[in-house]
């Protein structure tokens, strides 16, 4: 979420922005979502209730600012529940004095995520009404940026639920929607998300490795080591009776990633499986002998 808020949140904010609005209150809110970006919300918080002190409710700057410190509320350090409830409060306000704007599908996307997250001591998700937020996305703002986030979030109440006929529901959802949206900019994401409710506690390697390869066909994200995804691959592979594909991804974390942590294991599998395994790179084999 922090780097959906990097990128997305100050970006999108700012273009919504009227470029008829003060100077003052234009460069007091602009600062404050440079630091949302830099996720430095106690400084972030301050630009925000200084710019809200002179501006008119209901107008559009006055939602940008009172959208950011919810946003800074929400996600600054330590988490404590005055802020989340103040969090809430402020969104459901924008939520209500934005009909027809496009701030308004934000604010239902962090007003559902404060809603379906655990962030303190004590805190319960409130599922009804995430659900009831990102349901009204796709409803009421089926042009937005947001709706494949929107999608995203909907199924994943579902599938991290573990219950299976949840689980079920929230992966029929996310088939459909890629069914749709086959290239959609989090189809990555939601193919995994697919791929994760057929292992668990679906307990259907066949579903799980088919979806995983369709994640891995639209091209892999950075943060997804392919050794990690190879390995879990190849093992669900295994586990659906398919040889040949679980030794191919075994070996391909031998062959593709250099020093793997996984690489050992992996050759022991591809032996155990019949198969023959490619040599293992020498850690050291870069090292000069010191003299």
């Amino acid at each position: 979420m922090r780097q959906f808020l990097r990128r997305g949140v100050a970006a999108v904010l700012l273009s919504l922005l009227p470029w008829g609005a003060a100077l003052a209150a234009e460069a007091t809110l602009a600062d404050g979502w440079r630091d949302v970006g830099y996720l430095d919300y106690h400084k972030a918080l301050g630009s925000f209730t200084q710019v809200l002190k002179g501006l008119q409710p209901g107008s559009d700057e006055y939602l940008q600012a009172s959208l950011g410190e919810a946003v800074c509320l929400q996600y600054q350090q330590p988490d404590a529940q005055s802020d989340k409830d103040r969090a809430s409060e402020l969104y459901e306000g924008v939520i209500k004095a934005s009909d027809g704007k496009a701030i308004q599908a934000m604010a239902l996307l962090l007003r559902g995520r404060l809603a379906d997250q655990i962030d303190y001591y004590g805190d319960k998700p409130d599922t009804a009404t995430a659900r009831a937020c990102y349901e009204r996305i796709l409803k009421d703002w089926p042009s937005s940026d947001l709706i494949d986030q929107a999608a995203l979030y909907l199924a994943e109440l579902d599938v991290l639920s573990m219950q299976p006929e949840q689980v079920k529901q929230g992966i029929a959802s996310l088939e459909a929607w890629l069914a749709q949206r086959p290239h959609n900019k989090l189809a990555v994401t939601q193919w995994m998300l697919v791929g994760l409710g057929y292992t668990y506690p679906l307990n259907e390697p066949t579903k799980a490795v088919e979806a995983y390869q369709k994640a891995e066909a639209l091209g892999l994200p950075r943060h997804i080591q392919l050794d990690s995804f190879c390995w879990r691959v190849g093992n669900l592979a295994e586990r659906a009776g398919d040889k040949a594909l679980a030794i191919r991804y075994f070996t391909r974390i031998i062959s593709e990633v250099k020093r793997s942590g996984f690489a050992y294991e992996a050759q022991l599998r591809i032996r155990d499986l019949g198969g023959n395994p490619p040599p293992l790179e020498n850690p050291f084999a870069d090292v000069k002998e010191a003299k």
